[in-house]
């Protein structure tokens, strides 16, 4: 068309920043142990010494390490399984100072990525995982692992170019023996700040707990305890110690399944209890050894049974006194 004209309009908006790499940590998991299939890896894996099948938006690269075989094939499950296998086998990547698991994921979305380190053949290996912003060298996360010789997963969200730096802390060297690949966990809520606030001081319920206290769980001194799933408790320091294993003292706890045992009793209702009973026999006792003794008064003799007592004798004792008195004078 002649002599027309044509506009064009360009908008142009405000540039969009690259997102950056992020890590958030998880969980430590210490109880899969080498049964990772169905836990971890659902989207994919890499074993060291053995097979690895990544997903499209990852890739890894190692430096620094060099790996070694433990076991090739064992039914210990510290062991990593075997993709769709039954048998297990045992291996790593090492260091003896520090070594590099390069993870770029190229997606933009946030993963979940899990490392598992296995102290297989001592229980000396300590290590810390960094991860860093590979371009950068920024620390995003530091964790800690000790005590994995039972095998142990490290989890964090992961985004972007990341780099886990494992560095040997304790032990021979480093170990790391797997790396896997799921979609982003829940992170866990941020932890809450310890209060206490006093309620009360209660010594009228003595050791009759039930019902009052411990709705939730208990735990008691040298006996039984039932924790409820959200308390752990721990103690230091104190040395255990049991007065009375058993007795109806109500300052004793009740036992949580029944009441408190009584001591075991061989008397039979009615009878007088042992410390009568052995003040009983020792006053039988000393009257069994007892003899009327003569003194000479003024060229009398007088028996015991002549004199008054001091006391008033009653009951038994008082006829026993008369008829003694009477002997004495039938004697004379």
């Amino acid at each position: 068309m002649t002599g027309s004209t044509v506009t064009l309009l360009i908008s142009l908006g405000p540039a969009v920043a690259p997102v950056g790499p992020s890590a958030v940590f998880i969980t430590t998991d210490s109880a899969t142990q080498g049964t990772w299939q169905g836990v971890y890896g659902a989207d994919g894996y890499s074993l060291a010494n053995g097979p690895a099948s990544l997903p499209a938006y990852a890739a890894v690269t190692l430096s620094g390490q060099a790996p070694f075989t433990w076991v090739a094939a064992t039914a210990d499950v510290r062991a990593l399984q075997r993709p769709g296998l039954t048998d297990r086998f045992a291996a790593t990547w090492f260091s003896v100072t520090t070594f590099n698991i390069d993870v770029n994921l190229t997606d933009g979305l946030t993963h979940q990525v899990a490392t598992y380190g296995l102290d297989w053949d001592s229980t000396r290996r300590a290590q810390r995982i960094d991860v860093l912003d590979a371009v950068s060298g920024a620390v995003l996360d530091t964790r800690t692992l000790t005590a994995f010789n039972a095998g142990k997963y490290l989890v964090w969200n992961l985004r972007g170019h990341v780099t886990l730096r494992v560095t040997r802390t304790a032990g021979d060297t480093s170990a790391i023996s797997g790396l896997f690949f799921g979609a982003a966990g829940a992170v866990p809520p941020p932890p809450v700040a310890a209060t206490a606030a006093f309620v009360r001081i209660d010594s009228a319920t003595q050791g009759t707990w039930k019902g009052v206290y411990g709705a939730d769980g208990f735990t008691m001194a040298n006996g039984p305890a039932s924790l409820p799933a959200f308390a752990a408790v721990s103690f230091s320091g104190q040395t255990p110690f049991t007065w009375v294993a058993s007795t109806a003292d109500v300052r004793d706890v009740v036992r949580r399944r029944g009441v408190r045992h009584r001591r075991q009793s061989h008397r039979r209702p009615g009878a007088p209890g042992r410390g009568l009973r052995r003040r009983l026999g020792r006053f039988r006792a000393q009257r069994a050894h007892r003899r009327p003794r003569c003194h000479v008064r003024r060229g009398a003799r007088f028996s015991d049974a002549d004199r008054l007592p001091r006391r008033p004798v009653r009951g038994v004792d008082a006829a026993r006194a008369r008829h003694a008195a009477r002997d004495a004078h039938g004697r004379q």
